[in-house]
């Protein structure tokens, strides 16, 4: 399943589309991002794609197949690395082809892994325009979107260890009364207040951590 956006919240889900490219087995360039290796790790073999692969994928507008092709000057080898900010990647490239992209390498979000394919089948025709079509995303923009789903927000790594080190002073003040005073009371007042600090310290651990 493929979800719309490549937000965190919506590549916890699967596989998301690039908004601003076409949709699958549409004509143009179709950018598809995943994880590796978290998250049900859709893309995790990504790198184990060759030229000549089929990649099938099916939309409400049909069935459609992709063959990889090579990657940039090589012959028998389909994937190749950029950095965040190459967003080049996604943009047309003259023909009806499928991008997929990963954080590479492995448990890393310092560079993005990159395999094209191109349609085998017929095109779909796009989507109905309702009002004004949507215009192809900024650079600025499209950089943001090739970024923002799979690196981690910096900010949170403090938060995370500032919970963590509540979480450690309020047990360790449990154990000190636990000296003088009567554990039990104190431990059912201690336990729950850990807990909850040692949830909010993974949670924006999860934030801070790249979505691989």
């Amino acid at each position: 399943m493929i979800v719309e956006g490549v937000a965190k919240p919506d590549l916890k889900k699967g596989p998301g589309h690039y908004p601003g490219t076409p949709l699958p087995g549409q004509a143009g360039n179709s950018a598809i991002a995943g994880h590796r290796t978290t998250y049900g790790a859709p893309f995790n073999r990504i790198d184990e794609l060759v030229p000549g692969d089929e990649i099938k994928v099916a939309t409400p507008q049909g069935e459609f197949t992709y063959l990889v092709i090579p990657a940039p000057g090589q012959t028998t080898q389909a994937w190749y690395t950029v950095s965040p900010a190459q967003v080049e990647v996604l943009a047309n490239m003259g023909d009806n082809r499928i991008t997929l992209t990963a954080c590479h390498p492995k448990y890393s979000a310092k560079q993005r892994i990159v395999v094209h394919g191109v349609l085998k089948t017929p095109t779909a025709a796009a989507a109905p325009v309702v009002a004004t079509a949507p215009s192809p995303p900024t650079p600025d923009k499209a950089s943001a979107q090739f970024d923002e789903g799979q690196a981690g927000d910096s900010k949170a790594l403090t938060t995370s260890l500032l919970f963590g080190a509540a979480a450690a002073a309020v047990a360790l003040a449990a154990w000190l009364l636990g000296k003088f005073l009567r554990k039990w009371p104190i431990y059912v007042l201690a336990t729950p207040a850990i807990l909850v600090l040692i949830w909010f310290g993974y949670v924006y651990m999860d934030r801070y951590l790249p979505t691989l």
